[in-house]
């Protein structure tokens, strides 16, 4: 690699062939590999890895449409496996307010809603006060709430990204004359997104 001279001992054959050092080992196995092109950046590169390698990295992974598409799938059917109770509860109200909608919807190819309504172009969340964190009810959450409300935070963003109106709605005030007025605010069009409590 390097074309530098050295002494090699016979009875300490570090490396395979004839090389100074690891470095150079390592660069020669590096120059070596194949170059590849990302199917999602089109990004050249050499990297050790299987030989049917598609990814440059994991970010790339991470974000390719058939990853964003199996993850999807993959929520929609564990959510959709059986309605909670709180589920149960949103949906009733969402019925007796007169209003279509769809269950368990899956949004931007990869979140899921537990309701949306296409007439407003709304997604609605039923949030359980202890798994999401409710401070009004809660006073010290813990790790996994935190982790929970971080998650929730992102996803906001991200169904505001994508052109929706929001609602999430806690476990404490859901009730036919609440739910009913934090859709009243985004049918006059004032927000696009009404985060309850």
């Amino acid at each position: 690699m390097c074309k530098k001279e050295f002494y090699k001992s016979k009875s300490k054959d570090i490396f395979k062939k004839d090389f100074c050092s690891k470095k150079c080992s390592m660069e020669h196995q590096r120059n070596r590999r194949p170059l590849r092109e990302c199917i999602v950046c089109k990004k050249k590169y050499k990297k050790k890895c299987r030989p049917n390698s598609t990814y440059c990295s994991w970010e790339c992974r991470k974000n390719s449409p058939e990853n964003i598409k199996q993850l999807a799938d993959m929520r929609k059917k564990q959510c959709g496996k059986k309605e909670n109770k709180l589920e149960k509860k949103g949906y009733l109200i969402l019925s007796e307010l007169g209003l279509s909608f769809e269950k368990q919807y899956v949004y931007g190819g990869r979140l899921v809603a537990d309701a949306y309504v296409s007439d407003l172009n709304l997604l609605i969340q039923f949030d359980g006060d202890y798994w999401h964190g409710n401070i009004k009810v809660f006073n010290n959450l813990n790790e996994y709430q935190l982790k929970q409300k971080i998650k929730d935070q992102k996803a906001n963003a991200f169904a505001l990204n994508q052109g929706y109106n929001l609602i999430r709605c806690w476990e404490c005030n859901l009730s036919l004359e609440h739910l009913k007025k934090l859709i009243q605010v985004i049918q006059q069009g004032t927000e696009k997104c009404v985060l309850d409590g």
